[in-house]
């Protein structure tokens, strides 16, 4: 099970992305939730939506996979969670949802990350607001998953941490895979244009 995931991940950084877009997944509830209001596109990231499984700049992974891709050497950074299983499911294994990035792709549209981070904010705080209309929207993950935090932090590390061990892995892999630094920077210092972007 553990290559297969592996195999999966070798698509995220495989193919190069167009030249001015962005390639996210849409494969999570507040993927979905982005692109259903385009506040990506208004706030002027160009944006290519792929589907699960498919090649992606940002991509929505389980602990699972993004431990597998980090043991396969992918210079891949956890930036965000998306979302983690509800309380009567905490434990559940490999519960959690991570928004996936390469290096590279930090290193060089770190603006357009800051801007994606924060306009998840926005879809989760949506989400919190109105479970209802969340629910119309993208239906039994609304009261599936738990939205009630998303920066990657000790809870994430111990579990990441743990599903190495569990593979026969170095559990050094977890703190090499989380990075809150762009979490940070969109959504504990947000710059003005970021904020404009997210509240139109």
């Amino acid at each position: 099970m553990f290559r297969s995931l592996l195999a999966s991940l070798l698509l995220l950084v495989a193919a190069p992305a167009l030249a001015d877009s962005v390639r996210i997944d849409a494969g999570s509830a507040l993927t979905a939730v982005v692109k259903h209001f385009g506040w990506l596109e208004a706030a002027g990231v160009p944006v290519l939506w792929t589907p699960a499984g498919e090649a992606a700049d940002f991509a929505v992974t389980d602990g699972g996979q993004a431990i597998a891709a980090r043991a396969a050497n992918r210079q891949v950074k956890a930036i965000y969670v998306l979302s983690r299983a509800a309380a009567s499911d905490a434990a559940a294994t490999d519960a959690t949802e991570y928004l996936l990035v390469s290096e590279s792709t930090l290193a060089q549209r770190g603006a357009e990350a800051r801007v994606v981070l924060a306009t998840l904010e926005r879809a989760r705080h949506w989400i919190i607001a109105d479970p209802a209309a969340a629910e119309s929207l993208i239906g039994a993950a609304a009261r599936d998953r738990n939205f009630s935090g998303s920066r990657p932090g000790p809870a994430q590390l111990a579990s990441l941490k743990k599903i190495a061990h569990a593979n026969g892995l170095d559990q050094q892999l977890g703190a090499a895979l989380l990075d809150d630094s762009a979490y940070r920077a969109a959504l504990t210092q947000p710059r003005a244009d970021q904020i404009a972007a997210v509240s139109r």
